[in-house]
Formats: C-alpha cells, structure tokens, sequence
C-alpha cells in the first residue's frame, strides 16, 4: 500500500469476533522511519481499521511492515 504525501491511506483487516466497542492497539514490529504516525479502531464487526499518515513529501510504501494487533474484550 503506497500512501501519497500528506494524505492518509486505510487498510481494513477480518478479525472475527471482534466488536464496535473493543479497544485496539497495533505495536509496529520494527522502526518505520519512512512514515509519522499509525491508529487502529474497529471500524465494523468482524473488521479493524489501520490508519496510516505520511507527513513526509515523498510517497510512503508500507507494503511489508508488520504490526501485532491487540483486542481488548
């Protein structure tokens, strides 16, 4: 996924049994120097959001990052 600069870009992610009202926290596994900031968020049941931010001026490609996704129930 290539995020354009000063945009923000989504992926959304099948996590089954997760609901609305769940807290979520995604840990990058490594330091993505290339790209600012990341948020998560339940975006429907079944389904979490990941939101990238590239505040840079250059395209971002986070193709290849890998995170842990924490559900709090």
């Amino acid at each position: 996924m290539s995020t354009r600069p000063n945009t923000t870009a989504s992926v959304k992610l099948k996590v089954v049994g997760v609901s609305v009202v769940d807290p979520v926290l995604v840990t990058a596994q490594g330091d993505y120097i290339n790209w600012s900031i990341y948020s998560s968020y339940v975006s429907n049941k079944d389904e979490v959001s990941i939101r990238f931010a590239n505040f840079t001026d250059v395209a971002v490609n986070v193709k290849g990052s890998e995170y842990k996704i924490v559900i709090i129930k």
